[in-house]
């Protein structure tokens, strides 16, 4: 049987108040609507992976 992957990926700053993420593309910050993004994949089955890059 086929399968289809709906797949979603930013990185940049979280801004969890705004429901946001501010991503940096070519000299330009982009705002993505996360929370929006989110309510597409409401009730699916989903796998979810979050990472931060800290400097040392």
């Amino acid at each position: 049987m086929a399968k289809r992957t709906n797949k979603f990926s930013a990185k940049g700053e979280l801004a969890i108040e705004e429901g946001k993420i501010y991503e940096l593309k070519k000299d330009e910050m982009i705002e993505v609507p996360f929370f929006n993004i989110l309510k597409e994949f409401d009730g699916k089955t989903v796998t979810v992976s979050i990472s931060e890059e800290i400097e040392i």
